[in-house]
């Protein structure tokens, strides 16, 4: 069987690259989500990668972040949305048409979260100063956690998130919402909401990859 590779010229990265380089040759080439080489490839990857950690206990008061005091609320997990992983981009793309979006918009956001959290609403970085299915740094954490208690709900249940999401693009995160009105493809979509939602220091293709593989 002829290989995949067979008519693409050797990837001209640094010695060691890591997968957002690879990605980002695949889509230089013009390389579909779709293209057995680069699934295959990033189904290893995530398959070799190390299982996202739990967070902490919540049973506490109160959670410190860096100086920060964030209020927590109990756990409500028989209440908590439920979506299959394997559904999870489908179901982001859905919710964000239902609010008026196009499907290459919708998924851009989606393709973001996806890169930010691996969907898993309950996942913390950069230190546990982070949170979330969007990776919400310190106050907008803060809000998060104040805007699912406003609407008498766990702040870990991704519907909550979505809907915390879709309530920043109608507010204080309006902008990001206009830049993303002005696109047309998944591609542009994700890049706009990476810059102007996510507000990222350095921009990575994956982005790109899994907005589009969700049209």
């Amino acid at each position: 069987m002829e290989s995949n590779f067979a008519t693409f010229k050797p990837i001209e990265l640094t010695p060691n690259p890591d997968k957002e380089d690879i990605v980002k040759y695949y889509l230089d080439n013009d390389i579909t989500p779709e293209n057995p080489a680069i699934s295959n490839f990033l189904q290893f990857e995530e398959a070799k990668s190390e299982s996202i950690p739990e967070p902490p206990d919540e049973t506490k008061e109160s959670i410190n972040f860096i100086g920060l005091n964030i209020p927590t609320i109990p756990k409500k997990s028989s209440n908590t949305t439920k979506i299959p992983i394997n559904e999870f981009g489908k179901y982001v793309v859905n919710y964000f048409v239902s609010k008026g979006l196009s499907k290459e918009q919708a998924a851009g956001i989606a393709g973001n979260l996806q890169a930010e959290s691996n969907f898993n609403p309950s996942v913390y970085g950069d230190n546990k100063t982070s949170y979330g299915l969007a990776q919400w740094h310190n106050n907008r954490f803060n809000n998060l956690i104040q805007f699912a208690k406003n609407n008498g709900a766990d702040y870990s249940d991704p519907k909550i998130q979505l809907d915390f999401i879709w309530e920043e693009l109608q507010t204080y995160e309006n902008k990001a919402l206009k830049e993303l009105l002005k696109t047309s493809t998944a591609k542009d979509a994700a890049k706009s909401f990476a810059t102007h939602f996510e507000r990222m220091k350095l921009y990575s293709p994956i982005r790109e990859y899994y907005a589009n593989s969700l049209i």
